[in-house]
């Protein structure tokens, strides 16, 4: 198999890879993205209506978890739309996902505190808001998950063509004798 074969043959390959069974298309996989970013952007104005400062005998860690879950709202928003332009990045779906968790973790902290010391309500309403973007993120893990099997069986595949490769042995070819000058 000459250079040219084999270079057709990954070809081949990966667009045979690039689009399984379980991987949604790039369309639908932006709209979900796009959902997600709305939901959780809905977390964006009770965040920032709550006063965790005015909370008496309250830590002051709850105000900097405020802010810190502020920032990360804006930061996922910005990490989804790089995913969104870039839906195959592998590492960037990742980093959406984990971005994501642990906002999701520090949103339901901070729920606690405002349970605790302003308005059970209140937390409870937050706490709602979150879980509505579970559906999201749950198809989001599918995805990250599906993109990573994705790539494994396409290193696989490459892996095992090219050690098929280098068991081939060398090929030789024949160089024409130059012509005696006159």
């Amino acid at each position: 198999m000459d250079v040219r074969q084999l270079g057709l043959l990954l070809i081949a390959a990966t667009d045979l890879l690039a689009q399984p069974a379980g991987l949604p298309p790039e369309w639908e996989v932006r709209k979900q993205l796009a959902d997600l970013v709305s939901q959780t952007a809905r977390l964006q104005p009770l965040v920032k209506q709550i006063d965790p400062a005015a909370w008496s005998n309250a830590p002051e860690a709850y105000v900097a978890q405020q802010k810190s879950i502020l920032s990360q709202i804006e930061d996922a928003a910005l990490v989804v739309g790089s995913l969104s332009r870039q839906p195959e990045r592998m590492t960037v779906a990742l980093d959406v996902y984990f971005r994501l968790q642990t906002l999701e973790s520090q949103v339901l902290s901070f729920s606690d505190g405002i349970r605790r010391y302003q308005n059970p309500a209140v937390a409870d309403l937050l706490t709602s808001l979150t879980n509505e973007t579970a559906a999201s993120r749950e198809r989001l893990r599918e995805y990250v998950k599906e993109l990573v099997a994705m790539r494994e069986q396409e290193r696989d595949l490459l892996e095992k063509e090219a050690q098929r490769c280098r068991s081939l042995p060398p090929r030789v070819t024949p160089v024409p004798k130059p012509k005696p000058l006159k």
